[in-house]
């Protein structure tokens, strides 16, 4: 029997409020959250920080004031650069001329580290100099240095949320979940920039409560705002390894079959990590929803770029992966029943779908059931309504017959456990 190794349902809780959403009617679109991958939404790559950027105004109109701030800032900055250099590069550069003659001469390596040794102390003054000389520069460039800041800052963010509108949703769409997510407390502002495309006013505001103006105060012209939100608590860890599509699927059907558990327990892990002791080479195998009674399986695919055109090439590509790093694997840990919840659009996940049975047939790998889930909260969520269903007359109907009763829902669903 396969052996459960560890899992994640310790972080269940704070997918909650994802489960308050997917039971109303008017909040599902909060949940589009669990589509976007938590790489393109990083504040900057690599960190593991998400992030999601609000707009109001138009950040196109902003250009001509950015553009002026950036200007006037490198201006300005731009004297005292030189005076800055003027205190400590003509020194640095003959002291260090002087010190590679010498090297040259004394090409020991013990020469060579006196000789950079002797760079340093015969700079020490200036650097001396420069660091009392320091304030007043700063002093005297403290009214351009916020111009830079505001206007680069105003400009990342705007490239930001660019990137991320492009992977799948809309616009409109995007702002409706953000404010969802808001309400429901899972995200919080932490850093609003302003920019008036008429007067280049701006403004930076570090706040987790800050103040919505729609007007700039100077002119009284519209303009237009980035407002950054982080997620709160361990779902800022859970988005950026993208946790939460599998956390939210196992806690869903914890609650849709949570009237069967007079009945029984019923076992369902998130991020499952199985080990199979059957084989001698005792594989452990990750699992990102994992049903051993019912021998399912559900692998969750928030892909970075959903949209690009499902080309031959591409199309190969994740098929091979799909099969080689988690069917088959799945397979030789006695799964029977494999689902994919993808966030690619529905004809996408149809083509790889079908190209999932082709290249599984021809390969000889069988299964009872394969089905891809596409990026659509109502068919996500019809999906594991049906499934909860099955598994729920299941397990009632257990001590007096085999086979449950399948609805015309389960049917249309195309599988049975």
């Amino acid at each position: 029997m396969p052996e459960i190794v560890s899992d994640c349902s310790s972080l269940e809780p704070a997918i909650a409020p994802f489960i308050d959403a997917a039971n109303t009617t008017k909040w599902k679109h909060a949940l589009n959250i669990i589509y976007l991958n938590g790489a393109v939404l990083e504040t900057v790559e690599g960190t593991g920080i998400p992030c999601l950027i609000s707009q109001t105004g138009s950040a196109e109109a902003t250009e001509e004031s950015i553009d002026l701030l950036v200007g006037k800032s490198q201006t300005k900055l731009m004297p005292l650069i030189i005076d800055a250099a003027k205190l400590f590069l003509p020194k640095l550069l003959y002291t260090a001329k002087k010190a590679s003659a010498e090297t040259t001469e004394n090409p020991d390596n013990t020469e060579a580290a006196l000789v950079a040794t002797k760079v340093v102390m015969e700079t020490m003054p200036e650097l001396e100099k420069l660091q009392k000389e320091a304030p007043k520069l700063l002093l005297k460039g403290a009214f351009s240095i916020p111009d830079l800041i505001a206007a680069g800052l105003f400009k990342t963010l705007t490239e930001m949320r660019t990137n991320q509108t492009s992977c799948g949703i809309k616009e409109k769409d995007y702002e409706n979940m953000i404010n969802a997510l808001s309400r429901l407390d899972v995200i919080e502002p932490i850093l609003q920039a302003s920019i008036c495309p008429k007067c280049t006013n701006y403004q930076l505001t570090i706040s987790p409560c800050p103040t919505a103006k729609l007007t700039c105060p100077k002119c009284g012209e519209n303009w237009a705002t980035q407002m950054i939100y982080m997620f709160k608590g361990q779902l800022s860890k859970i988005k950026a390894e993208n946790q939460d599509l599998p956390l939210f699927i196992s806690n869903y059907l914890k609650f849709k079959t949570s009237p069967s558990t007079m009945f029984g327990e019923i076992r369902i892990y998130p991020n499952a990590q199985v080990k199979n002791t059957t084989t001698s080479k005792q594989e452990t195998v990750e699992v990102d929803v994992y049903i051993p009674d019912f021998k399912v399986g559900i692998e969750c695919k928030a892909y970075s770029d959903p949209t690009s055109p499902m080309t031959t090439q591409r199309l190969n590509g994740m098929t091979g992966d799909i099969i080689e790093k988690h069917a088959k694997k799945y397979i030789n840990i006695g799964i029977e029943y494999i689902f994919l919840a993808t966030n690619l659009p529905e004809n996408q996940a149809q083509k790889l779908e079908n190209a999932l049975k082709t290249s599984m047939e021809n390969q000889n790998i069988k299964v009872k059931t394969l089905k891809v889930i596409p990026r659509k909260i109502d068919t996500l969520l019809q999906f594991l309504n049906g499934l909860a269903t099955q598994i729920t007359n299941k397990i009632a109907s257990f001590p007096e017959e085999n086979t449950p009763k399948i609805d015309s829902s389960q049917k249309e669903e195309g599988f049975q456990l």
